[in-house]
């Protein structure tokens, strides 16, 4: 069963472009156009840039049941200058999880895809490109949110599942948001 919101509540996000450095979720109940921040979310060294939209969707919480979430890249141009994907609690707005690929230099993760790979209305894997030309594959099919991490490693190194370069072999950054078929339309997704 998908436990939602009250009907009466809607939850849009937004990015804020004039302070681009913070993820505001307001809320505004139907029939009003005044809206409510309900939370603010901010991290003064990994999050920059925010021109991404974040994911609203289901995971697996560590009580054997599901939560709704926001899932976010870190943007581009932070004083970390990381690639860094973010699960944020949609009602709280506290961080559930912060996933650090371990890439760092002028770098910074873009807008994320979310993919249910058996069909149960829960995300799974997420994927999301950086500065630096790497596509990222994160693994959230555990129940226990701890253990969530970037999907490939070798040793304790991550790993990405693709790296986008040009003839030089000169990294060529990923920021539009990559289109995945969801199962079971296809069984093989293809990059461009």
């Amino acid at each position: 069963m998908i436990r939602r919101p009250p009907r009466s509540t809607l939850f849009p996000y937004t990015t804020l472009f004039r302070s681009p450095t913070k993820y505001t979720l307001t809320s505004s109940v139907e029939n009003n156009a005044n809206k409510v921040a309900l939370w603010e979310f901010t991290d003064a060294t990994d999050i920059g840039y925010t021109f991404g939209k974040p994911i609203i969707t289901r995971v697996r919480n560590g009580s054997g049941g599901t939560q709704w979430v926001a899932i976010f890249g870190n943007g581009y141009n932070s004083t970390g200058d990381k690639a860094i994907l973010y699960i944020v609690d949609i009602i709280t707005g506290a961080l559930i999880k912060k996933i650090n690929t371990g890439i760092s230099g002028s770098n910074g993760l873009s807008g994320p895809v979310a993919v249910d790979i058996d069909g149960d209305f829960i995300t799974d894997i997420v994927y999301a490109g950086d500065m630096l030309g790497n596509l990222w594959k994160f693994n959230l099919r555990s129940s226990t949110q701890a253990t969530w991490d970037v999907a490939i490693k070798n040793g304790s190194t991550n790993i990405p599942i693709f790296m986008a370069v040009d003839g030089s072999c000169n990294p060529q950054p990923i920021h539009p948001r990559s289109l995945f078929p969801q199962p079971p339309q296809a069984d093989l997704v293809f990059l461009r």
